[in-house]
């Protein structure tokens, strides 16, 4: 059955939500809200670090054909207000430069993702790339895929890199995995910073080195997000997740956000 179109309400907060089954139809997404992220800057001398307060907006859609394939695009804006600096390093010269940024500034970044892919009812997946501006890193291209297996109506493994939300906070849209239920009215998730997981492995007692080993954040602050969303009318989803993680080891705050999702179908209660 088929319904007509109602616009997402935006969201008390920005959410990296973990990957999950897409419905028959089309699906829309709007989120928007509060960030706090630690971060460091691109120039290393000097280099700076710097705590952000935030709002993030995030819009996509995805549509599935009949014939199981999928088109996913996003648009994702974060504008955050430092809120507290440092400079960690000095400069070439030895000498400590005046921060480019100090409190008050306000931070602009913004990110663009398109996939394309394929979902039945075990398995789906979607892969793209993704154009983003992060103040860690000069790189501008990201590759953007989800991946999914299993009985969505029970349970199912995924796995995600930059196909949520992309705001400063780095490794909550980096490669993370994680379990998840997708049932008719309710649906449940959790996921893991997955770089952080396998570098905090007890690799002592392995007989090879640690490949991970410049992650050192401690395991106590591994980024995890986890949440869940019910049907509020036929077709409509409200819910919330929490997340929160270091980027890196001796972060002064971490990089947390409380958040509401919402998600329009455009049919109700669809069979994958």
């Amino acid at each position: 059955m088929q319904r007509t179109w109602l616009l997402a309400l935006p969201g008390i907060a920005l959410v990296s939500m973990g990957a999950h089954p897409a419905p028959k139809g089309t699906e829309f997404t709007v989120i928007t809200g509060h960030t706090l992220t630690e971060y460091e800057s691109v120039s290393k001398a000097p280099a700076y670090r710097y705590v952000s307060n935030g709002l993030g907006g995030h819009l996509s859609g995805r549509v599935r054909f009949d014939n199981n394939f999928t088109l996913a695009g996003q648009l994702d804006i974060d504008h955050g207000i430092i809120s507290g600096f440092e400079q960690e390093t000095a400069s070439v010269d030895g000498t400590f430069d005046p921060a480019t940024k100090h409190v008050g500034d306000t931070a602009w970044n913004g990110a663009t993702a398109v996939r394309v892919g394929w979902h039945d009812g075990i398995v789906g997946g979607e892969v793209g790339f993704a154009l983003a501006g992060l103040p860690e890193n000069e790189q501008r291209i990201y590759p953007s895929a989800i991946g999914w297996v299993g009985l969505p109506k029970y349970a199912y493994l995924w796995g995600a890199t930059f196909s949520g939300p992309i705001t400063r906070a780095q490794t909550l849209h980096e490669p993370m995995v994680g379990v998840g239920h997708r049932g008719d009215f309710m649906s449940l998730w959790w996921g893991t910073h997955l770089e952080s997981r396998i570098a905090n492995l007890p690799w002592a007692l392995a007989p090879v080195d640690n490949p991970l080993a410049n992650n050192d954040v401690s395991i106590r602050n591994i980024p995890f997000v986890a949440g869940m969303t019910v049907e509020i009318s036929p077709g409509v989803r409200l819910g919330i997740e929490y997340g929160d993680g270091d980027n890196k080891r001796l972060q002064t705050v971490q990089d947390t956000r409380l958040s509401m999702v919402v998600q329009v179908e455009g049919a109700v209660r669809d069979d994958f």
